[in-house]
């Protein structure tokens, strides 16, 4: 067995980026709760505030818009929809939507399901025509994935504010999968919510934070002090400033034109064995995503020999791919017979640093399926 493990799962988490392992190491953080008056308080609140600038003014272009630091995306996606009468999204959306929905279900809440397109895209004609049939509803939500998680497809936020445009319904934009994975990925349109996860892109986990409008009306799920909008706690200035260092890493490191082709190298290694497909495989996809299928076994199976030959990928939904059940992205798509048999695989910038090794274990483990 290898001990020299590959990882080529960042989708479903990053390793730290190297700024934070080094802010970490140095110790010399700021600590205080960030309401307190006092000097350390005062340096705890500036830590949050140059890292709220840096994102809402430096990387989105934001200004006018607020931010709001939560544990990551799902808590996010929970504390948008509280206060919805109605929800659309996708049969293909990752399970933190699905559950929400499940629940608001159960508390009455009308709550449709939308195919997506067979490319993987979401049907924008579908999502306009379900919501023009809501009556009487007047908090209409619709979930929109910008970058699938499991396929890497990109669905251009142009869809998102047509579907805003055509039915006046809030728009929340499951952002979490975007962070360096196009060129432009940062150029986002008004719309009214977007969730991130911090450690999809190398900071702490259990860290992530919304972007909404300021004048976005929202329900809070944890009471308690006034330190943010629509969310109680404490906040933690440590993981909010790892979430500026490594957003900061991300950018400088990617090379897009390097990631591109190292995709096209690693699709080209998979496409080489007859049992192997790579799917979705179209212009609109991240620099960073290739799903494939094995035709004959299923991917347990597969993904085992994988691990044995020291290569980490995955399956399924990035957050919950250790579940063995059937991929809802290939159930809603041409290849719904291969729906047990499917595997994902990510990088980052910091593969590129172990591009060689990854192309050679690749190769040789392709050439044994």
């Amino acid at each position: 067995m290898k001990k020299d493990l590959i990882y080529l799962d960042y989708n479903a988490t990053s390793p730290l980026a190297e700024s934070v392992k080094a802010y970490l190491a140095k110790g010399d953080f700021a600590f205080a709760n960030p309401s307190s008056t006092h000097e350390l308080g005062r340096r705890s609140k500036k830590v949050i505030n140059d890292t709220s600038s840096y994102l809402l003014n430096t990387v989105f272009n934001l200004k006018d818009y607020g931010i709001v630091y939560t544990s990551g995306a799902t808590e996010s996606i929970n504390t948008i929809f509280e206060g919805a009468d109605a929800l659309v999204y996708q049969t293909t959306d990752h399970p933190a939507v699905i559950e929400v929905a499940n629940f608001l279900k159960k508390h009455g809440v009308l709550c449709h399901e939308i195919s997506p397109l067979a490319d993987g895209s979401i049907n924008t004609e579908e999502f306009i025509k379900c919501i023009h049939s809501i009556k009487d509803k007047s908090n209409v939500w619709i979930n929109f994935m910008y970058i699938h998680n499991e396929s890497g497809v990109i669905n251009s936020l142009d869809k998102a504010m047509k579907i805003k445009q055509s039915t006046s319904c809030k728009v929340h934009v499951d952002a979490v999968q975007s962070v360096c994975r196009f060129e432009r990925w940062n150029e986002l349109k008004r719309l009214d919510a977007y969730s991130f996860s911090a450690h999809k892109f190398g900071a702490l986990k259990s860290t992530g934070f919304t972007l909404y409008k300021n004048d976005l009306q929202v329900r809070p799920i944890i009471f308690g002090g006034n330190q943010q909008d629509f969310r109680s706690g404490t906040m933690d200035p440590l993981s909010i400033k790892t979430i500026k260092l490594a957003m900061e890493d991300a950018i400088s490191g990617t090379d897009y034109a390097k990631m591109i082709s190292f995709k096209n190298e690693i699709k080209k290694i998979i496409n080489s064995s007859e049992n192997l497909e790579v799917i979705f495989d179209h212009q609109s996809t991240s620099c960073n995503t290739i799903v494939f299928i094995h035709k004959k076994e299923k991917a347990d199976i597969i993904q085992s020999i994988f691990d044995m030959n020291g290569i980490c990928l995955s399956r399924g939904s990035a957050c919950s791919s250790s579940s063995i059940q059937e991929s809802a992205l290939l159930k809603e798509s041409p290849y719904k017979q291969y729906s047990m048999n499917n595997l994902r695989l990510s990088i980052s910038y910091q593969s590129l640093e172990v591009k060689e090794k990854v192309l050679s274990r690749l190769q040789s483990v392709v050439d044994k399926l």
